[in-house]
């Protein structure tokens, strides 16, 4: 082979190798996954201590919201139409007869501001005093579904160490394994299923529900409080509870139960009636 025609497939081959590289750039990603082989971005040691320092508020927070939540019937801030007591107090999903429940779009809103306020009190980037960090718009996401919770934090950051910047915009992901989806849809059934049947709690309907553990407790002749449990979440761990309440308009002769009406009468036919002897 002549030396001309050598040169020819050199650049031929170095041609080809250019392609190749710059396909492999423009793909990496896609490579990289089909591969197997998950990109990660890398900090040095002391940038990527601020990075650990979200992920670790982000993954509390999004635990504590989501274990907290189910206290106050899927709500952050309490609705003014809320059974209020002197150490807790439960929203109402019924209220004289109307459905007043928390939609699922209201409760992941509900939770989304729960999360962000725990994240924003968490944070703390004052203990990285050897950097100038500015911070970028904050967002977040989360999905609610029957037995998990996941969430997606932006939280963009600039970390500055000395003449050195790093730009740090990855999301901070995190998931909850809690059923906060199910005993949700399960409290909206029980609140359909009540308002067709105002006068009859169906002890039968609720073992069907397949939920761990539900109460009904009367705490006055107008409201009852419901307490659904759910025993598998968090990896069978904890437990995942929660509550809410209805409110129903009756005459003070009027009850579903004994516990209805005063001391002294019992509930026949619906009607509180004074007991003998």
């Amino acid at each position: 082979m002549s030396k001309r025609g050598q040169f020819t497939l050199f650049v031929v081959l170095g041609i080809v190798l250019l392609l190749l590289v710059g396909l492999f750039f423009v793909f990496k990603n896609d490579i990289l996954n089909f591969a197997g082989i998950t990109q990660g971005v890398s900090y040095p040691t002391d940038v990527q201590e601020v990075v650990d320092h979200v992920q670790e508020c982000v993954d509390a927070s999004a635990y504590e919201a989501v274990v907290n939540i189910g206290y106050t019937g899927g709500y952050f801030t309490l609705p003014q139409q809320s059974y209020v007591a002197d150490s807790y107090a439960v929203p109402y999903y019924i209220y004289d007869g109307e459905d007043i429940g928390l939609s699922s779009d209201q409760l992941q809103s509900e939770l989304n501001d729960y999360i962000e306020t725990l994240v924003n009190t968490c944070v703390d980037f004052e203990q990285f005093s050897d950097f100038i960090i500015t911070t970028g718009e904050f967002s977040l996401d989360s999905q609610i579904e029957q037995d998990v919770v996941s969430v997606s934090v932006n939280y963009p950051l600039t970390v500055a160490v000395g003449e050195t910047s790093y730009s740090i915009a990855e999301p901070y992901d995190t998931e909850v394994e809690a059923n906060l989806g199910l005993l949700h849809s399960v409290a909206l059934q029980i609140v359909a299923y009540d308002l067709e049947h105002p006068d009859d709690i169906d002890y039968s309907a609720l073992l069907s529900y397949g939920v761990s553990n539900i109460l009904v407790a009367p705490v006055d002749n107008s409201t009852y409080i419901y307490m659904l449990q759910d025993t598998t979440s968090f990896g069978g761990t904890g437990n995942m509870t929660f509550f809410f309440a209805e409110h129903y308009i009756h005459s003070e002769s009027e009850c579903f139960i004994d516990l209805d009406c005063e001391d002294g009468f019992s509930c026949v036919d619906d009607v509180c009636v004074e007991e003998e002897g």
